[in-house]
């Protein structure tokens, strides 16, 4: 009888093990646009302000969230926006890092209206995409700016 609890309760370590390591992989892995969010976000897209949108993604976190980024760069693209022709990578270099999606709009712009849909659509997918004042001029004031920091 104690041999057979000694490999259930082994069994059972290695079970959990297994479980760990696999939501381990998951939160280490690369950021993914589940079909779900992505038939969401889409279907918000449809009812938004179209207007022009410019990508970019953090340099520090490339390798997890390139694929995200090429991903909604593909979703603006068949919902009818007009997509900055490549995505750039950034480098922060002050301020708190960015963490998850950021919308950069220009006030009182095209980009604010854009901005506010798209906004709209990441909530439906339910995506946290927090929007603010852009504060430099490296795209145009009708653009806005959906900047893609590290996977949260």
């Amino acid at each position: 009888m104690d041999i057979h609890a000694g490999w259930v309760v082994t069994g059972g370590f290695i079970i959990a093990s297994l479980v760990i390591y696999r939501n381990d992989r998951v939160t280490q892995g690369p950021w993914i646009l589940t079909p779900a969010q992505e038939s969401k976000f889409a279907d918000g897209l449809k009812m938004a302000f179209k207007g022009k949108v410019a990508l970019e993604y953090g340099n520090s976190d490339a390798k997890r969230v390139y694929g995200f980024a090429s991903k909604l760069k593909e979703v603006f693209e068949t919902s009818g926006y007009d997509v900055w022709g490549y995505m750039a990578s950034y480098i922060q270099s002050s301020g708190e890092p960015i963490k998850g999606i950021r919308i950069e709009v220009v006030k009182d712009q095209p980009s604010d209206h854009v901005g506010a849909g798209i906004q709209q659509a990441f909530i439906a997918a339910g995506i946290d995409a927090p929007g603010v004042e852009r504060q430099n001029n490296n795209h145009p004031p009708d653009t806005a700016l959906i900047m893609i920091g590290t996977k949260p």
